[in-house]
């Protein structure tokens, strides 16, 4: 009898081992995040001179990692247009790259319960240049537009289809908003329509000789940026949502916010 129970006790020894199971509760295993980002978008998003990703989003979307160790998180770059594409297909799980709503979006994705980003739109010129300072003084001059169409485009766009006689003359360049800027200062472009944290960034790094006129056309909203997800992700937005809540609450979403935009930009 002792030696048949012996041998029953090594079997289930035997099995245990091959089993896994130790008597203690497994650990759930992580859930693998990609998110995708432009990786070109200073300063929310882009690759620093070490070759490392970094910005405002990045830092902001690592720091709620750390407050949902459920989630494994790391970040794809692509091209702007192709990350909503990503999103729809899977390859990527949530989307960074300084989104703002539009009612197309709303539709078809779930944003963030809040914004994480919102700033003002400002009309870049020269330095002491004073016959610049609404949207109707651009009419008949030349701004710089980048090739990837934004809402301060489509605003543009949308005033030279009302104003046929005297549009604004949209110079479309395949570029980005420092060379557009460095455009301006040069004299290649009489203005260009852009958000007061990308030239203030621009303005603090190198000292260009350029002002920023605050948009007071009403057509020009404050633009707020989001985390983007697909309708089925309901449970993991919220788990953001915690997150994002939790560093607003202990003051580090202000600290990144200085640190990469000299001011508070998700103040209301």
């Amino acid at each position: 009898m002792k030696k048949a129970l012996g041998i029953l006790m090594l079997v289930l020894t035997i099995a245990m081992v091959f089993t896994g199971w130790s008597g203690a509760a497994s650990t759930p295993a992580k859930i693998d995040i990609k998110v995708g980002t432009g990786g070109d978008i200073i300063p929310f998003a882009y690759v620093d001179k070490s070759g490392t990703l970094v910005g405002y989003e990045i830092e902001m979307v690592q720091l709620m990692g750390k407050e949902m160790p459920q989630y494994n998180i790391t970040f794809q770059i692509a091209d702007f247009p192709s990350l909503f594409a990503g999103l729809d297909s899977n390859r990527y799980q949530v989307l960074a790259s300084n989104i703002f709503k539009r009612p197309e979006r709303e539709a078809k994705y779930l944003f963030a319960s809040n914004y994480h980003y919102k700033n003002t739109t400002v009309i870049v010129v020269k330095e002491g240049r004073t016959d610049i300072k609404t949207l109707d003084d651009l009419a008949g001059k030349k701004a710089g537009v980048g090739a990837n169409i934004t809402f301060n485009t489509m605003q543009m766009e949308k005033y030279n289809k009302e104003h046929t006689q005297k549009p604004i003359i949209l110079v479309y360049v395949d570029t980005d908003p420092v060379n557009l800027m460095r455009g301006v200062e040069t004299g290649a472009y009489d203005a260009y329509v852009t958000e007061l944290s990308y030239f203030s960034n621009f303005k603090q790094a190198t000292g260009a000789k350029l002002q920023a006129i605050p948009m007071i056309n009403e057509t020009f909203k404050q633009n707020t940026s989001w985390l983007l997800f697909r309708q089925d992700q309901q449970k993991m937005r919220d788990d953001f949502d915690k997150a994002f809540l939790k560093i607003q609450a202990d003051g580090t979403l202000n600290t990144l916010s200085k640190k990469y935009f000299g001011s508070d930009y998700k103040k209301d």
